[in-house]
């Protein structure tokens, strides 16, 4: 990985892995991911879990989740999002990027790629969104046909009105963030 991660964060997911019963693996978006592998210096305390609600996660949740010790103890907490509440093109969850923290025996961390995290940021769009997109859109490794091509694939699971303004975000992106000519959508 490109940096080393927090003290509070790295304790946070070591305090998490005592709750983890097996091998697990967990994928991380929001503003986590882009914490854990490509911007140190981002500020959140909800590290969003990518996953459904299954009895290990919301497990994770009681144990690590909003106002629970480990959440005073380290300032982070667990929040579950469902894969299906952000844009995502198929195959996201084998493209996440494996994230080595020392220490861990249960979790096998992983966070959401370039491209799919860009993606995922989309729906809410808010100005902390269009910010770390901003920052994500920076990075060496974007290749701007790959966002269009995953778009393309994620905007067919939305209806009209929702794509609509999925479109006018995605390419407010391409203009603003890439310099690049709007995609039209037809």
């Amino acid at each position: 990985m490109p940096h080393n991660i927090p003290s509070n964060l790295h304790l946070f997911l070591q305090e998490l892995d005592k709750h983890v019963p097996g091998k697990t693996d967990l994928v991380v978006g929001g503003a986590g991911a882009l914490l854990l592998a490509y911007d140190p210096a981002v500020a959140t305390q909800d590290i969003d879990f990518i996953g459904e609600k299954t009895r290990d996660l919301l497990r994770l949740s009681e144990v690590a989740g909003k106002d629970t010790e480990i959440h005073r103890l380290t300032d982070y907490y667990v929040d579950i999002v469902p894969p299906g509440w952000f844009p995502n093109a198929q195959g996201w969850s084998g493209r996440a990027i494996s994230v080595d923290v020392p220490g861990l025996k249960h979790i096998n961390l992983k966070v959401l790629e370039l491209h799919d995290l860009i993606l995922s940021k989309l729906k809410r769009f808010g100005s902390g969104d269009r910010k770390d997109i901003r920052t994500l859109c920076d990075r060496a490794e974007l290749d701007i046909e790959t966002l269009r091509k995953r778009y393309r694939l994620a905007r067919q699971f939305y209806d009209y009105d929702e794509r609509e303004k999925l479109d006018k975000n995605f390419q407010l992106v391409e203009v603003e963030f890439l310099g690049e000519q709007p995609t039209r959508f037809d």
